[in-house]
């Protein structure tokens, strides 16, 4: 008798809606007394974690949103990913800048540990050769002012020779652009309908990244010459190759681990996200920061005006 009644509120849906419920207030109790001393922030469900409570599908906007709730320092899970995110300019810099011994790790996602090996030693000695380099390549300098005027000028000879027609100097653009870095990174300039160049730009980024991971002929060719003797110091990848020759044996350090920022407790392997969007989009620092208004990044003398322009972030 009492199997005859038991077996039917097994499958009654108030049974298992109610088991639901238990099931994730004991998650968000145990996480909450887990990291109570976590940046607060909106609650998170297993799975899922705080997707349905950010509201808009404007990602950045969301997290906008959420900081005049919560602070300028609060948590928020993308499924299972514990995310601690930064809103205003002091705060991210406080973080990256003053503390950037403990937080400049990177996420370890499946794009960054495909192109760069992951984050960790090697990561760290590829990142120290490169920014040497760069500088000395003009990074901040002259050096490399001239190399930018120098395409601007190609630019707007590619400009008036097609002022016949409507024209969109998008492709134009995109061409300069990729030709300063490409000049700097091979030492060679390529003209704007070279084959070999054109066959580069266009395509899916995403796919294209596999791609590039793969090639090493380039790399075999400037090893080959550095052993032969023929390399040449004008380009970024044969000084990159000898820099990395000559320090193979040089020990770096740096570490990443639990660490306090102000109140909080911020566990090794959080997410840290500045909110860029929401730091250029603050009216206090930027009048009316939805209307185009170029003259707002000059100072008196028509020069940029830093302040809390932070297009790529801070830090290492």
């Amino acid at each position: 008798m009492d199997v005859v009644e038991i077996a039917p509120s097994i499958n009654n849906p108030q049974i298992w809606l109610i088991g639901i419920i238990v099931f994730i207030l004991a998650y968000n109790y145990l996480t909450k007394e887990s990291w109570k001393r976590l940046p607060p922030g909106p609650p998170s469900l297993p799975l899922i974690g705080s997707f349905p409570f950010l509201g808009s599908s404007d990602i950045c906007e969301s997290l906008r949103k959420l900081a005049r709730k919560y602070g300028d320092v609060f948590t928020v899970y993308f499924g299972t990913r514990r995310v601690v995110v930064l809103d205003r300019y002091e705060v991210i810099y406080d973080v990256f800048v003053k503390n950037a011994q403990f937080f400049s790790g990177r996420p370890n996602t499946f794009t960054f540990a495909e192109v760069t090996g992951g984050y960790g030693e090697f990561w760290r000695k590829q990142r120290r050769h490169a920014l040497h380099i760069l500088r000395d390549f003009g990074f901040g300098r002259s050096k490399l002012e001239e190399r930018i005027l120098e395409e601007i000028r190609f630019f707007i000879q590619e400009i008036e020779r097609n002022t016949d027609k409507p024209l969109n100097p998008q492709p134009f653009i995109q061409k300069s652009v990729d030709n300063v870095i490409g000049s700097v990174t091979f030492g060679k300039r390529m003209e704007y309908e070279d084959p070999i160049f054109i066959k580069f730009l266009p395509g899916d980024p995403k796919k294209e990244i596999f791609e590039i991971s793969e090639h090493q002929r380039m790399i075999d060719e400037h090893k080959k010459e550095a052993r032969g003797g023929k390399q040449d110091d004008d380009d970024f990848i044969s000084v990159y190759l000898k820099k990395i020759e000559e320090e193979k044996n040089v020990e770096d350090s740096s570490f990443t681990e639990d660490v306090y920022f102000r109140e909080f407790f911020i566990p090794k392997g959080t997410m840290i996200i500045p909110n860029l969007y929401s730091v250029h989009m603050n009216p206090e620092m930027w009048p009316e920061p939805e209307k185009f208004k170029p003259g707002r990044f000059l100072d008196s003398e028509g020069k940029i005006d830093k302040k809390e322009l932070i297009p790529f972030s801070l830090g290492k």
